[in-house]
Formats: structure tokens, sequence, C-alpha cells
């Protein structure tokens, strides 16, 4: 028995070095990834490199092995300050009455429906039921855009940019716009849609849907980060509060999106909860990784956003609340 515990503490002090060598080098890959896409694959996995961390220095303090438990603290602090949300926005509850906002405000869905995703009545019911004021949709096909075409009534302000490849975009609004454009940043061309908002409340906002290509090889990866690099540059000549929500195909913490995100000014909005705010893959969550992202001038701006349920898609839904600050 005694020796059967021993072999026990053994493998699991084993298995701790393994691991903890394993987010040792994950945790610093992402350093080189301008010699090469792969290595900064390994920076979206920060939350999920803290998390063993944080395993690994609760059987430390167990085992009462310090040194483990002292670089296991050091890794945890390292992935950390990647992560660390001093641009990161939480929700707090806000009171119409009192909160000094504007009433009404404006509702929004966020959707990357998925282009092989054919559950079109499970996503027009839940839309439906939402009664949000504007919709915003990535991966819409031609076949997507016949399939809302319920929508089309009690939302009768459109934008169509439907595509074949998992690139195409749909916006639907009962809220009157201007000003829309279908822009691109990079070569292969994916879009990215620009409109103005006309808020009843007299107020008016720049919202601009995204989705850049996957960091998939070299080229894909080179022109995700041209297609946020140009929205950034495009965002500095908006002089209108400004709401950018979309699949990023980034986390918030990563390069390119940081980058974004100080250049404009702006801030991350994470769903409730926001320390896990997984959106991709839909059926991982807890394991998954948060890329579909609302970033937006939060002095302008209140947002409130929660994450919704499976609509068939690898990526879950994101619903919220927009008051304008007075």
């Amino acid at each position: 028995m005694l020796n059967r515990i021993l072999q026990l503490k053994l493998s699991i002090e084993h298995c701790s070095i393994i691991f903890l060598c394993g987010v040792g080098v994950a945790s610093l890959l992402p350093l080189g990834h301008s010699w090469s896409w792969f290595c900064g694959l390994f920076d979206h996995f920060r939350i999920h490199y803290v998390v063993i961390c944080g395993v690994i220095m609760g059987m430390s303090i167990w085992k009462k092995q310090w040194k483990m438990l002292l670089a296991s603290f050091s890794l945890a602090a390292l992935n950390m300050t990647f992560i660390a949300p001093w641009n990161w926005h939480f929700s707090q509850p806000i009171d119409d009455s009192t909160s000094g906002t504007s009433a009404p405000k404006m509702t929004f869905l966020w959707a990357n429906v998925s282009t092989s995703n054919r559950s079109f009545e499970t996503f027009l019911k839940y839309v439906q039921a939402q009664d949000v004021d504007v919709i915003l949709l990535a991966e819409v096909d031609q076949a997507w855009v016949e399939a809302l075409n319920p929508l089309n009534e009690d939302w009768t302000y459109k934008i169509f940019s439907p595509r074949e490849d998992n690139f195409g975009m749909a916006v639907y609004s009962k809220i009157p716009f201007e000003n829309d454009r279908i822009l691109s940043f990079e070569a292969f061309e994916v879009p990215a849609i620009q409109f103005q908002l006309n808020h009843p409340s007299g107020h008016d906002v720049s919202i601009f849907a995204v989705h850049p290509v996957p960091p998939i090889g070299r080229r894909y990866t080179q022109s995700r980060d041209a297609y946020l690099d140009g929205l950034s540059r495009h965002l500095s000549g908006t002089t209108r509060p400004r709401f950018i929500i979309g699949d990023f195909n980034a986390t918030p913490w990563h390069a390119p999106v940081r980058q974004l995100i100080q250049q404009g000014r702006l801030d991350y909005i994470p769903p409730d909860p926001g320390w896990f705010p997984n959106t991709w893959p839909s059926s991982l969550l807890p394991v998954g990784i948060p890329i579909d992202l609302c970033l937006a001038d939060v002095s302008k701006l209140k947002i409130q956003i929660q994450r919704g349920p499976d609509i068939g898609s690898d990526h879950r839904p994101l619903v919220g609340r927009m008051y304008f600050v007075e």
C-alpha cells in the first residue's frame, strides 16, 4: 500500500514537471511570431496556461514542493502580464434612470453563423426571440440570405455582401443608417462593413462588422494582420463614437488586436462572465478561446454583452445593449 502511494506521488510529480515544461515552452513560443506564424498560434491559449499553472500550484502546496510552486507561479505571472485586462471594460449593471446614459438604448446581436451550418430555423427563431435593433452576421452565403428572408419585414434596413467562401457578411437593422460601405484592407479582399447608425436619441455611432481570414499558414496570418492594421488606420479618420464587433480570428491580447485597441483608443468588452469569455469552438467552450470580440469607445458608449447559446455554428453569438453617454 505504501509503495502504491509513493508511486502515485512520483507519478503526480513527474506529470507536473512535464506539464510545467510544456507550459513554459508554449508561453515563450509566441515571442517568435515574427519568424514563424506557427509560434503565434500559442499566444491564444494563455488563459489555459494560467489555469494549468494554478492546478500545479495547488499540488505543489499540497506536497510542499516550494521550487515547483515558485516555477508555476512565475509562469502564471508571465502569462498574466500578456492577458492583463488593462484594456478590458467589464460590464456593470446599468440603471436607465440614474446611470447618466440616454434612453432609449440600442440592442444588437453578432453571430458567425458558419457557412456550412444549415440550422436556419434554429437561428431564425433565436434572432426573432431576441428582437434586437441591429443584427450583424458573418459567413453568410446566398443560402443564408434566402433563409433569413423572414427578417426583412421587421429589419427593413439591410446590407448584404454574401460570399461562398466563408467570408460573406450581412447587416439587418430596424434603425435607419447611412454612409454604409464595404471595406477591404488586404490582398484577399475579404469584406468589412461600416455604417453610421442614426439613433432615435439623436446620437450617431460608427459601426464596423469585421471578419479577417484565420491565421492558418504564413499568407493567411499576414492577411489577417494586414486586415487589422488597415482597420486601425481607417479608424483614425473616424470622429464619431466607434463600435467594432466581429470574428477577429485572434484573441484580445494577441499583438495585432492589442495594436488596434491602443491606436484606436478602444476597450475590449468581454461578455459576462468576463473572465472566461470564450466563443469558439462552440461545443468546447471550457477549453475554447475568445475570438468573437467587441471593441468600443467607452468614453462615449456604455455596453453590456452576453454570450448566446449554441446555434448550430462553431461560434457562439454575442447579444448586448448599447447606451450613449451624455
